[in-house]
């Protein structure tokens, strides 16, 4: 059996060095965001009457207004991240939160996982935060991974795939960083 020589230690070191730092940088390549403006004004109310909201989202997304009070950005790639934000939630309070949760988990049954579910403190920035899984009746989506914060009466939504569990939080929490609500 041979030993192998210094020289043949370092080169292998060194392509070591390389393929992890190529691997590392892959990993951590940089998201880059661009910041929108979205304001909800209901019928009959005026500009100064509506909530404003102001939200970085990665380049790339398609942007669409699902209703006077509703926005999706949506990633362009199959079963990419969804950004939703509802500037009149329907579920807008810690209480109804609560009873939503308990209503999904008992329609969903074992296709319920629930990963998170917190409450900070009134005046927090985000109220509540909700991190589950579950299967929508008749959808192929097997493996769903919600994120919803109630935040100043707000709701934001980010959806992944549970295989990128990391790069929706990592969304998730920028976007929660640059978020901004006006009257």
């Amino acid at each position: 059996m041979s030993r192998p020589t210094i020289s043949t230690l370092a080169v292998t070191a060194a392509l070591t060095t390389t393929v992890a730092l190529g691997t590392a940088a892959a990993n951590a390549e940089a998201i880059v965001y661009e910041k929108h403006q979205v304001t909800a004004k209901a019928p009959r109310e005026t500009m100064k009457q509506a909530e404003h909201a102001s939200i970085r989202i990665p380049t790339g997304y398609t942007r669409l207004k699902d209703s006077w009070h509703q926005w999706s950005w949506v990633e362009n790639v199959e079963n990419g991240i969804t950004i939703r934000l509802d500037l009149q939630p329907q579920v807008n309070t810690v209480r109804e939160l609560r009873a939503e949760r308990a209503a999904l988990a008992q329609a969903a049954g074992v296709d319920y996982r629930e990963f998170s579910f917190d409450v900070n403190p009134v005046g927090s920035t985000v109220r509540a935060r909700w991190v589950f899984s579950a299967v929508d009746a008749g959808s192929e989506d097997t493996k769903p991974y919600v994120h919803v914060m109630l935040m100043s009466k707000n709701r934001l939504q980010v959806v992944g795939r549970t295989t990128e569990k990391a790069l929706a939080k990592r969304i998730r929490n920028h976007t929660v960083n640059t978020l901004s609500f006006s009257r």
